[in-house]
């Protein structure tokens, strides 16, 4: 009987390691974070400026009648012992089944130079978007774009699809 309790306590002991532990590592996961293959995402802050600036350069443009732009900021590190060479398109999903792409012809973002990310190496920079005034966005959604691979002789990397969540993201004052 008393191997019977010592074998109990230990089950039990060993439950509450193991629960310890898992609780330990979903607190560690960041919500709006992910992670493809050897690079990790965080979407640091977004806002919802009144202007931003046109690929002529300095111009200031409005967003279009009945919508506002939302200006997604993200960090990248890259956790290989080789370079990232990856290249992706974004969009934003948002609510009532609404997606976004980012617009490609009017505005000038900073996306970030993941494509060129040496070992080790951390970058950041932002998607803007126009969105539909009254919906609020979701997730930004970042889509490996066509086969990558650093050049002759590398290996070629296929990172997934990305999806990281916007809730709880700190959102910038507007100007």
């Amino acid at each position: 009987m008393k191997s019977e309790s010592l074998t109990f306590a230990r089950v039990i002991g060993m439950c509450f390691l193991l629960v310890c532990s898992c609780l330990e590592l979903s607190a560690g996961k960041e919500k709006n974070s992910a992670r493809s293959g050897d690079q990790e995402f965080w979407v640091t802050s977004f806002e919802s400026p009144e202007t931003v600036l046109g690929i002529v350069g300095t111009i200031p443009h409005r967003p279009s009648t009945g919508h506002h732009f939302v200006v997604v900021h993200l960090k990248v590190k890259n956790l290989s012992k080789r370079a990232a060479c990856a290249y992706f398109t974004a969009r934003v999903k948002a609510e009532f089944g609404l997606e976004y792409r980012r617009d490609l012809i009017f505005f000038e973002d900073e996306v970030p130079h993941i494509h060129e990310l040496l070992p080790g190496e951390e970058t950041i920079g932002s998607y803007v978007f126009q969105v539909k005034d009254g919906v609020r966005p979701l997730e930004l959604i970042m889509e490996p774009k066509g086969k990558q691979g650093c050049g002759q002789g590398d290996s070629v990397f296929y990172p997934a699809t990305i999806n990281i969540s916007l809730e709880g993201v700190q959102s910038l004052p507007t100007p």
